[in-house]
């Protein structure tokens, strides 16, 4: 993943995994199918890294990592540093990937939060 091309068509991909799953399971919102899947995709590139690293093979870039932690997948990002301990010695990379997590963390607590407030927003929208 390294043309910013690839990177949309991925970002495109992750949401109509997301569309098409909400189709089959409504429940479930469309953002946690988005989040799940990006997370997987996350944490299997993540494996893929560590064993190509230990067969001295071509590698995955950090800032393919960095760039999935930032469209959703920053949970799969840290499950892959945890359980295959890999790139544990990179400071940098982990702190990157704790202040993602961190930030959409802090996100997800403002948006719960204030989710009445963003309904009637929505809803005055609408109204117009």
């Amino acid at each position: 993943m390294c043309t910013n091309g690839l990177r949309i068509f991925t970002m495109l991909l992750f949401a109509l995994i997301a569309f098409t799953s909400n189709y089959f399971m409504p429940s479930i919102p469309i953002l946690v199918w988005y989040f799940v899947t990006v997370s997987i995709f996350a944490f299997i590139l993540f494996g893929i890294d560590k064993f190509n690293a230990t067969k001295e093979r071509m590698r995955v870039p950090e800032m393919s990592f960095h760039f999935l932690a930032f469209i959703g997948g920053g949970l799969g990002v840290m499950l892959g540093i945890v359980l295959f301990r890999h790139k544990t010695h990179h400071k940098m990379f982990i702190g990157i990937q704790f202040a993602i997590l961190v930030l959409y963390v802090v996100a997800s607590y403002l948006i719960i939060q204030n989710l009445p407030e963003i309904a009637h927003g929505i809803e005055a929208l609408r109204g117009q």
